[in-house]
């Protein structure tokens, strides 16, 4: 811990606080991903439009140890997506996956030639600005 602690400039204790929050445990992402199939072959979906809680969670605990950050950004198998975290003033963005199964509500639902990414411009002054972006090959 205290080789991270140093490599991201952050104090121990609140990479100590960062590590409780990781929902990752040895549970299998089997169930999960087999019910999200057989949902979608019905026609329906249990994936959410809304930013996960947790990033919410990691967002105010840097806060807390006087780390805020303006974005948090994520690139999983999720929907693509932006939004406010809940409590904090960072955005969220989600880049989502090029998998069908899963496309978000938008311009990449319909047509499977547009592919969601992030950007995020920083100014001189340190003001950022950005968010989720599509992108089609042909310019379109």
């Amino acid at each position: 811990m205290q080789t991270e602690s140093q490599r991201l400039a952050l104090e121990r204790v609140a990479v100590r606080d960062l590590a409780r929050l990781s929902r990752f445990r040895a549970v299998s992402a089997l169930p999960v991903a087999a019910t999200r199939m057989v949902l979608a072959a019905a026609g329906r979906s249990i994936a959410s439009e809304e930013a996960p809680a947790a990033a919410g969670r990691f967002a105010r605990t840097l806060d807390a140890h006087g780390s805020r950050v303006d974005w948090y950004v994520s690139a999983h198998t999720h929907r693509a997506l932006e939004s406010a975290l809940e409590g904090c003033p960072t955005r969220y963005i989600n880049t989502g996956t090029w998998c069908s199964d899963v496309r978000g509500r938008g311009p990449d639902q319909s047509d499977r030639l547009v592919f969601p990414y992030a950007v995020i411009d920083v100014a001189p002054d340190g003001v950022t600005g950005g968010g989720l972006r599509y992108f089609r090959p042909d310019g379109g």
